[in-house]
Order: C-alpha cells, then structure tokens, then sequence
C-alpha cells in the first residue's frame, strides 16, 4: 500500500512539473519510408556515397534523436538514419527538419554524414 502511495504522489508530482505541452504527441517521422530516411539516401547518393543496388533497404533504421516544437503544429527534429551496405558497412548520417502531424516534410533537410565513431 505505502508503495501504491509513493507511485501516486510521484505521478502526481511528475504531472505538475511537466508542462502539458510536453505531454503532446509529437510527429513520427522515424519510418524508413519517412522524409528524413527519404532526403538523406537522396543527399548521400547525390554524393556518392551509396547507391540503390548496393543497400538493403529493409535493414535502414532511422531513430528520433530529438524533436522541439518551433510553432504551431511546427516541430524542429533530429533523426539518425542508418543505411545498411549489402558488404555489411553501415552508413549513417544526421538528418535535421521540420515536421508537423500532417507530413514529416515542413523543411528541406540539412544532413550531416557521421564519418567515425570515436567511442567503444
């Protein structure tokens, strides 16, 4: 019972600390169809750094690092998009945008290329 008590006062005090609008759903735009995944395969082929025949797309793995809303139904989001090479190279890039709950593409993207990872 004490324990049920302690959980209520927490959620309870979790509540009046977190603004409501932070309880807001923000756009999912984390599907490998999605515009971040989208925009960044296009900036990278456009780049040459990876080409159609050489991925498996059903390994592409895009995941939301951040996401602040910057309007109305207007969010600015971070996305980690992950593109699998066939040889088992893994290629990913930071895609950075607008979105809002009608379409993941309110902006062009700006993508940046993770060249190295420098921890374990």
């Amino acid at each position: 019972m004490t324990r049920l008590v302690g959980l209520g006062a927490a959620i309870l005090w979790a509540l009046v600390l977190v603004p409501v609008a932070a309880l807001a759903k923000t756009p999912d735009c984390t599907n490998p169809e999605s515009w971040p995944a989208g925009t960044t395969f296009t900036y990278l082929k456009n780049a040459g750094l990876i080409a159609s025949d050489t991925l498996d797309f059903k390994k592409t793995t895009v995941t939301r690092l951040a996401s602040e809303k910057i309007g109305k139904d207007l969010y600015r989001q971070v996305h980690l998009v992950r593109f699998f090479k066939i040889t088992g190279e893994v290629v990913q890039a930071i895609a950075v945008n607008n979105a809002s709950s009608e379409e993941c593409s309110m902006s062009s993207a700006d993508v940046y290329l993770v060249s190295a990872r420098l921890s374990d």
